[in-house]
């Protein structure tokens, strides 16, 4: 069992961690982009196989990860043109 300072210490680092996520996250999701349809598990667009991915670590239906960011850069391109 963990004494109280342990718990607390560990309670305080487990939601610095969670921030951190959420900050990544939404450096990551904050596209329109972002909406294009994706083939994941249990997703059906980027946005939320990305979610997927850092919440279950869901892969594409591909299994690539690399797929990940190819569709992102391929969206991001039809979008802006680039």
């Amino acid at each position: 069992m963990l004494n109280k300072q342990e718990f607390n210490r560990k309670m305080r680092r487990a939601r610095r961690l969670t921030e951190q996520v959420i900050q990544l996250k939404w450096e990551i999701l904050s596209n329109d982009e972002l909406l294009t349809p994706f083939k994941g598990i249990n997703s059906t667009t980027l946005d939320e196989a990305i979610n997927c991915y850092i919440d279950y670590g869901e892969l594409p239906l591909s299994n690539h990860f690399d797929d990940f960011y190819e569709a992102y850069k391929r969206a991001y391109e039809e979008q802006y043109g680039e």
